[in-house]
Parts: structure tokens; C-alpha cells; sequence
């Protein structure tokens, strides 16, 4: 393979399917030595090799200097009025590493730069395999989560990186970050929602098939005992066993978690699965308060669970959502972000090759289902309080009224006294 990174405009997926599956279209394959893989990919020469200034005579490059040239240049793009569409366009020019490459200019929905920035964090650090614990869930009536109980299983292979390279197995396993928190010796209802973007047929020899993706997350009703806005568990893949698979997993991870489901209905039979073993209680309403006027012409009347995503203009409503709930601020002192929590490198990826128009981005329509719950959380609350405080403003109106009024209830003196 011959390229530049950022040269690809409409070819992009293609040409990022040939580079990290080399040995299926008959490419020199290579081990992925940049993002700390056990992958092969295509060859790949960092953009700081090729600065000739950083040679000497014998032709060898000084990295740390033709390094940190570079990312002086990038820290500059940075801090330019609209630095973040610049900074996006010389990482593609000149990239660190294989997937800095496959970074879209029409695709730059997302924050491609604070994502890179995380991803490389990610990387370089291993936080991934720091806190993830594969495991089997099953049914266990004596588990204190609910009757779901875990067992650890690190034979399972999830699926890490983006795009799935053509010879990994993609049955998928459910990873956990964080087990669920007790408030009372039991998992408090409304602490965590779960976002699903399931696949529409079974098919497993479809020319583009898509896989299941969930995620679970943490709500703000806690927020200083358990946390808020942070995945705690995920499952991707499509197993062998299809949508029946992929709905019991959802299942146990509903229950596990005590969580409502958030998911798109426009595919998939998960409706159908949770009616079946009269459990539609775990899924979500169609939320009212995040597409009552985007969607009003879907005739919701007719759709009680799960979200419409079938839409361009209520799926383009739906990322924007995400995008501001990536680039919000968790703490103003440290300035971190909810980006800045994410581990899942495939996630990570998918984020920054999402693009509105090709491309199957299972994870992200996932990660919108979490920040749909999380909104309808939010104004269903802030809602409630609006209504409470109208209330308790009426019931003080009505008080002043009677307590202040002198004449209210008098009776006079003179008055006769109607005998008993």
C-alpha cells in the first residue's frame, strides 16, 4: 500500500480494511508496534522519519527531536482560534501512528482532537487491560445483584480494536470496569442505564455486517456515592447464537445492574425478546423529553419502547447530544471531561472515524443510547422540580391568603348565634 494519511477521502474505509487485514488481500503484513497491539497491519512509517532536517549523514533520524518538533506544531494548532479542525488535518498529514492515518475531514462530528489525544493515552498507558474483567454472567438466586452473578473468564476475547480485523473471532465476551455499587445492600434503582445498538438480521455473511453493541452506565442519581457519566460494563459482538444471544446477555446485564434498556427500535426483536419472558418493565419508554419535537412526525403514539434512529434529522439531534456530553466538564478544577474516563480503545476509534452518510459505528450508536437516558434523566428531573416548586409556591400563595387576611372566616359580634 502506497498513501499519505489524509488522502483518502472516499476510500477511506476500504484502504483502512486493507491495511489492518494485510494478509486477506495478499499485503506484507506487519506487527502493529505503534498502538501496542497484538495485530498485523500494512507498513507504516511515522511521520517524524521523514523530516530530513532531524538526519545525519548516515541517514539516521533523530526521533526525539523530530518528535517533539512535531508536537510542538500540533500543541500550536492547538491553541489557534479553530485549532481544532487544523490540528485534525496536520495529525492526518503527519501521523504518529497507523490510526492517526484514517482520521476523515467529512467526518470530524466528534472531537477529533481531545479523542486522539485520549486514545493515545489509552494506549501508551494500557488502562484497557488495566481495568477490564472478562466474564460469564448467569443466573444465580443467591447473588446479591439481583439474581445475576459474574465469574471471571479471561480465555474470552472482546473485541478491542476498530475496525475488527478479518481474522478475529467475533463472538464478543461482556466486560466489566466496575461491579455494581450497593446503597442498603442492594443496587439502588436509576443509578444506571444501558445504551444498545442491536444488528437487524443473523445473517452472518452479509457483505457489511454489523455487530451488537451495549454499554452500561452510571446515572448522576448517586452522583457523590457511585459516580456519574462513566461505563462501567460493555458487551460487542455478534455471536454465534444471533439476536437470541445478544438479548440474553442484555438480559442479565439489565438485571446485574438494576438498569433500564435505551435502544433503537428500528431493528433488531428486542421488544419481542423482553415480551416473551414478561420483562418489558427493563426497557425504556420512548423518551419524551429529548425527541418531543424532532420525532413528533413519527407518529411516537405508535412506538412505546425504544427510540426511532431511522431519521437523519433525529439520528444528526442524537449526535450532537453525544458530542456535548463527550466534550462536557466533570471537574473544573482538573478540567477532565467525560471523554477523558472513556477506556475502551475500539470505542475511541469509532468515534473518531464516525461519519453520518457510510460505515457501520455499532459503539457510537451504542455510547447515544447511554447519553439519550442520560438526558431524558436530566429533564424528567429537572422537570419535576420546575413542578414542585410551582406547587410549593401555589400552596404558599394560598397560605398568605388565609393568614393574612383579617376578614377571611371573621365572625361578627353582633351576629346572631343559631341555636344547637
Amino acid at each position: 500500500m502506497i498513501g499519505t494519511g489524509g488522502d483518502m477521502e472516499k476510500g477511506t474505509l476500504h484502504a483502512q480494511e486493507m491495511f489492518y487485514s494485510p494478509e486477506k488481500y495478499d499485503i506484507l503484513p506487519f506487527d502493529n508496534l505503534y498502538e501496542n497491539q497484538s495485530s498485523k497491519i500494512g507498513y507504516f512509517v511515522p511521520s517524524y522519519y521523514t523530516l530530513p532536517e532531524f538526519k545525519n549523514k548516515e541517514g539516521i533520524t533523530d526521533v526525539d527531536k523530530a518528535k517533539a518538533f512535531l508536537q510542538k506544531q500540533r500543541d500550536s494548532k492547538r491553541t489557534d482560534k479553530g485549532g481544532s479542525q487544523a490540528l485534525n488535518l496536520l495529525i492526518q498529514y503527519m501521523p504518529f501512528t497507523p490510526s492517526e492515518m484514517f482520521l476523515s475531514r467529512s467526518a470530524t462530528v466528534f472531537p477529533a482532537a481531545e479523542l486522539r489525544r485520549r486514545l493515545s493515552e489509552v494506549i501508551s498507558q494500557n488502562l484497557y487491560d488495566k481495568v477490564e474483567k472478562k466474564v460469564n454472567l448467569f443466573f444465580d438466586p443467591s447473588s446479591p445483584y439481583n439474581g445475576v452473578n459474574y465469574e471471571l473468564d479471561p480465555s474470552l476475547d472482546a473485541l478491542t480494536t476498530f475496525p475488527t480485523p478479518e481474522s478475529t473471532t467475533t463472538e464478543g465476551a461482556v466486560v466489566i470496569y466496575e461491579l455494581p455499587r450497593m446503597i442498603d445492600d442492594r443496587v439502588p434503582d436509576d443509578t444506571y442505564i444501558i445504551g444498545c445498538d442491536p444488528f437487524k438480521e443473523d445473517d452472518p455473511t452479509s457483505p457489511t455486517p454489523s455487530l451488537a453493541a451495549i454499554y452500561v452506565m452510571k446515572t448522576p442519581k448517586h452522583f457523590a456515592s457511585v459516580g456519574h457519566d462513566e461505563i462501567v460494563a460493555s458487551y460487542v459482538g455478534r455471536p454465534y447464537m444471533g439476536k437470541q444471544a445478544v438479548n440474553e446477555i442484555l438480559h442479565k446485564l439489565a438485571v446485574f445492574y438494576n438498569a433500564k434498556i435505551y435502544f433503537e427500535n428500528s431493528v433488531g426483536n428486542i421488544k419481542d425478546y423482553f415480551e416473551k419472558i414478561r420483562k418489558l418493565s427493563l426497557l425504556a419508554t420512548q423518551p419524551t423529553t429529548v425527541f418531543n419535537k424532532k420525532a413528533s412526525h413519527l407518529t411516537p403514539q405508535s412506538v412505546i419502547y425504544g427510540y426511532p434512529m431511522s431519521n437523519d434529522k433525529v439520528k444528526w439531534e442524537a449526535i450532537q447530544y453525544l458530542r456535548s456530553w463527550l466534550l462536557e466538564v466533570r471537574d473544573e478544577e482538573s478540567l477532565t471531561r467525560n471523554l477523558d474516563l472513556i477506556t475502551d480503545p475500539a470505542l475511541l476509534q469509532e468515534l473518531l472515524a464516525f461519519s453520518m452518510t457510510h460505515g457501520n459505528y455499532d459503539r457510537v450508536m451504542a455510547l447515544v443510547g447511554c447519553v439519550i437516558g442520560l438526558e431524558e434523566f436530566h429533564n424528567r428531573n429537572k422537570r419535576k422540580l420546575i413542578t414542585e416548586s410551582a406547587t410549593s409556591a401555589l400552596k404558599e400563595e394560598f397560605r398568605k391568603i388565609i393568614v393574612n387576611n383579617p376578614k377571611l372566616f371573621h365572625v361578627s359580634a353582633t351576629a346572631p348565634i343559631l341555636p344547637r
